[in-house]
């Protein structure tokens, strides 16, 4: 997820995609189960080269809300994007699990969506199971506290 100058840093101080494949192929050696987060092709091969159990297209930080992302992908072209690296991955090891990640599926009816137009065998969920679907509720029942307070005064007030 980092690029330019950032990346740059990062990689002159030896922490890098890399390390991260050396790490799946360590814990795949170890017996560990492994997710491998993938954001394009070249990704996508190294993961399967390191043999990651499971391949998990990344498509981005989740938008909505008040604080999510405001840069985000459209529905199909985040289809698009997991069928591109899911023919990749069928086509260099079918067995591996396949899965999807982030924005712009921050719904059940989006991971519907997903499941209906690639072969995702799984969706992993942040902030789509965490923050979106309470944000709007915890502003409800805050307000709804904040009113309590004041009905009772009113109610004392002009009896």
């Amino acid at each position: 997820m980092f690029d330019s100058q950032f990346r740059e840093w990062l990689e002159e101080n030896n922490e890098s995609y890399v390390q991260e494949v050396d790490s799946i192929k360590l814990a795949h050696e170890l017996g560990l189960l492994t997710i491998a987060f993938v954001f394009d092709q070249t990704q996508t091969k190294q993961m399967l080269a390191a043999s990651a159990d499971i391949i998990c297209v990344h498509l981005g930080l989740t938008g909505g809300g008040t604080i999510g992302a405001k840069k985000i992908l459209s529905l199909e072209a985040g289809i698009s994007i997991v069928n591109d690296l899911f023919k990749i991955c069928e086509k260099v090891n079918p067995n591996v699990i396949r899965m999807a990640y982030g924005d712009p599926i921050d719904s059940p009816l989006d991971a519907d969506f997903l499941f209906k137009q690639t072969s995702a065998q799984g969706y992993i969920g942040g902030f789509s199971f965490e923050r979106t679907p309470v944000e709007s509720n915890i502003g409800k029942v805050t307000n709804e506290f904040k009113t309590t307070g004041i009905i009772e005064f009113n109610k004392q007030l002009y009896q």
